[in-house]
């Protein structure tokens, strides 16, 4: 696998992560 492809599927992850991140910090009322 090429690094590019790599980097994008990471950066996929990631942004799913965040989300995921935020909406739960929101849930608690923690920013």
């Amino acid at each position: 696998m090429s690094d590019e492809r790599y980097q994008q599927r990471q950066q996929k992850v990631k942004d799913r992560v965040d989300a995921r991140v935020a909406q739960a910090q929101e849930e608690r009322g923690i920013i």
